[in-house]
Protein backbone atom coordinates (compact mmCIF):
# COMPACT_ATOMS: atom_id res chain seq x y z
CA UNK A 1 0.00 0.00 0.00
CA UNK A 2 2.79 2.55 0.80
CA UNK A 3 4.52 2.30 -2.38
CA UNK A 4 1.43 2.19 -4.22
CA UNK A 5 0.54 5.41 -2.56
CA UNK A 6 3.61 6.63 -2.95
CA UNK A 7 4.03 5.91 -7.12
CA UNK A 8 0.53 7.43 -7.26
CA UNK A 9 1.46 10.38 -5.73
CA UNK A 10 4.71 10.90 -7.75
CA UNK A 11 2.60 10.52 -11.23
CA UNK A 12 -0.16 13.17 -10.44
CA UNK A 13 2.51 15.61 -9.50
CA UNK A 14 4.10 14.73 -13.15
CA UNK A 15 0.85 14.69 -14.79
CA UNK A 16 0.22 18.11 -12.89
CA UNK A 17 3.55 19.75 -13.74
CA UNK A 18 3.47 18.41 -18.04
CA UNK A 19 -0.39 19.70 -18.10
CA UNK A 20 -0.58 22.81 -19.79
CA UNK A 21 -3.56 24.07 -17.71
CA UNK A 22 -4.34 24.80 -14.14
CA UNK A 23 -3.17 22.04 -12.01
CA UNK A 24 -2.76 23.60 -8.58
CA UNK A 25 -3.07 22.19 -5.20
CA UNK A 26 -6.96 21.90 -5.54
CA UNK A 27 -6.98 19.48 -9.02
CA UNK A 28 -3.50 18.13 -7.77
CA UNK A 29 -5.51 16.80 -4.76
CA UNK A 30 -9.03 15.83 -6.07
CA UNK A 31 -7.34 13.69 -8.47
CA UNK A 32 -5.38 11.61 -6.12
CA UNK A 33 -7.93 11.15 -3.62
CA UNK A 34 -10.05 9.99 -6.63
CA UNK A 35 -7.52 7.69 -7.84
CA UNK A 36 -6.45 6.09 -4.19
CA UNK A 37 -10.08 6.02 -3.33
CA UNK A 38 -10.78 4.41 -6.15
CA UNK A 39 -8.69 1.80 -5.77
CA UNK A 40 -9.41 1.26 -2.02
CA UNK A 41 -6.79 3.34 -0.32
CA UNK A 42 -8.57 4.79 3.01
CA UNK A 43 -7.34 9.12 2.63
CA UNK A 44 -8.86 11.90 3.58
CA UNK A 45 -9.39 14.92 1.13
CA UNK A 46 -8.69 18.39 3.54
CA UNK A 47 -9.13 21.95 2.87
CA UNK A 48 -7.88 24.66 4.76
CA UNK A 49 -7.58 27.93 4.88
CA UNK A 50 -5.38 31.33 6.53
CA UNK A 51 -7.49 34.04 7.02
CA UNK A 52 -4.70 37.07 7.21
CA UNK A 53 -3.50 37.61 4.21
CA UNK A 54 -6.34 35.32 3.50
CA UNK A 55 -5.07 31.75 0.99
CA UNK A 56 -6.93 28.36 0.58
CA UNK A 57 -5.16 24.99 0.42
CA UNK A 58 -5.72 21.62 -0.77
CA UNK A 59 -3.91 18.29 0.32
CA UNK A 60 -4.53 14.52 0.68
CA UNK A 61 -3.97 12.05 4.46
CA UNK A 62 -3.39 8.75 4.53
CA UNK A 63 -3.39 7.89 8.55
CA UNK A 64 -3.19 11.51 9.56
CA UNK A 65 -0.34 12.15 7.53
CA UNK A 66 0.18 14.53 4.03
CA UNK A 67 1.00 12.37 1.54
CA UNK A 68 1.29 15.25 -1.31
CA UNK A 69 2.58 18.00 0.61
CA UNK A 70 5.01 19.29 3.27
CA UNK A 71 3.54 18.77 6.63
CA UNK A 72 5.12 22.11 7.67
CA UNK A 73 3.39 23.57 4.53
CA UNK A 74 0.06 22.45 5.78
CA UNK A 75 0.36 24.01 9.32
CA UNK A 76 0.16 27.07 7.82
CA UNK A 77 -3.70 26.09 7.31
CA UNK A 78 -6.65 26.04 9.36
CA UNK A 79 -8.31 22.84 8.60
CA UNK A 80 -11.83 23.27 7.44
CA UNK A 81 -13.86 20.65 9.30
CA UNK A 82 -17.33 19.13 7.98
CA UNK A 83 -16.71 17.54 5.15
CA UNK A 84 -17.03 13.74 4.77
CA UNK A 85 -14.69 11.51 3.39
Amino acid sequence: DDAFVTRSEYAVAMAAALYPGRAACLERSLVLYWWLRRAGVPVQFRMGAQLYPFLAHAWVERDGRVINDVAEHVKLFRPIEGIAS
